[in-house]
């Protein structure tokens, strides 16, 4: 889980939409066992995703970008199991072949990237704060899992 905040470092805002959230599935795992993913999930297998909006922030289908480059201030790593990597694969692929529509902040009218890089967590059996902008979402999670705002220590 990455997130890219605006303001690093400080408190809850309501109002600012600006930053990122993106999510990775990685697996150390050895080839033989990766050999065995269903080809068809597997790009979506150790590269950032990030969900972006296609032509507007409010009301047309989004679009899942790879976000191997896009830089973050908080990041936290979960293990998993296989099954739930395998789910997570899979929620990346759907994300992908069938995209909902993307909206800034999350509504009934669509996905922002916070709450793709939420549903993918949750796909993972891994429970993420719910928020709707990346700078509450980074405040969470350092709360939730305190440490350096970098941690790549496994939770």
């Amino acid at each position: 889980m990455f997130v890219n905040q605006p303001t690093p470092g400080t408190q809850k805002t309501y109002d600012d939409t600006s930053g990122h959230a993106f999510f990775r599935f990685y697996s150390s795992a050895p080839d033989e066992v990766l050999q065995r993913i269903h080809p068809e999930l597997l790009p979506y297998a150790n590269n950032n995703w990030g969900f972006y909006p296609h032509g507007d922030i409010c009301g047309l289908t989004g679009i899942l970008a790879n976000d191997n480059a896009h830089g973050h201030n908080v990041s936290r790593i979960f293990y998993t199991g296989y099954p739930e990597f395998i789910a997570g694969l899979t929620y990346a692929k759907k994300l992908n072949d069938t995209p909902p529509i993307y909206c800034i902040a999350v509504s009934s009218w669509g996905y922002s990237c916070v709450y793709a890089a939420i549903v993918a967590g949750a796909w993972a059996n891994v429970a993420l704060p719910a928020d709707w902008f990346p700078q509450n979402l980074g405040v969470d999670i350092l709360k939730q899992w305190p440490g350096p705002a970098e941690d790549y220590t496994p939770h």
